[in-house]
């Protein structure tokens, strides 16, 4: 058998076991609707444009939501990347670390790339989600768009660079040594 129709094989033994990306698009909503059900104080949205074409994607569980609210030191990583595959976007994670320095994940978004506008509209998700917290601080990559959608949307909150991302970029422009 040569690599092509076997690759083709693959693809289709894929879609009949996973379904088609298409298929998933159409069952978001029902998904959505049912995590809020069974999950009290979840939080999503579903943004489309006028031919009800996917545009955006948040979702915060609601058992994240009070767990930071209730135990969670007021410290948020947040970061972007690139999704790949038949329809490209970016995935955005809101998340933070528990007492025992485990990751605990707050939010997730999808919107079509990392700019002013989709950082903005994620940031003015959580907040609808998370509410006003005291002390409140970011974390980030220094990313332009976020910075600017930190200050716009939770201006009483305190905005930091991620020394990991720091440490790459001086590495990277100034090699090891």
């Amino acid at each position: 058998m040569g690599y092509n129709k076997a690759w083709r094989a693959r693809e289709t033994t894929l879609e009949i076991a996973r379904g088609s990306p298409a298929e998933s698009f159409v069952i978001l909503p029902a998904f959505c609707a049912m995590l809020e059900h069974k999950n009290p104080g979840t939080i999503t949205h579903i943004e489309t444009d006028e031919q009800n074409h996917f545009l955006n994607f948040f979702m915060a569980i609601g058992a994240s939501i009070r767990g930071f609210g209730d135990s969670m030191r007021p410290v948020i990583a947040i970061d972007g990347t690139f999704l790949k595959g038949k329809y490209f976007g970016t995935m955005f994670v809101a998340a933070c670390q528990d007492g025992e320095n485990q990751i605990y994940p707050l939010a997730f978004g999808v919107v079509d790339s990392e700019n002013d506008a989709s950082w903005s509209w994620f940031l003015t998700k959580l907040r609808g989600a998370i509410g006003v917290v005291e002390n409140l601080v970011f974390v980030s990559d220094r990313h332009g768009s976020i910075a600017k959608a930190v200050d716009n949307v939770f201006p009483e909150a305190h905005h930091g660079a991620c020394i990991f991302h720091i440490a790459n970029n001086l590495q990277s422009k100034y090699g090891k040594k």
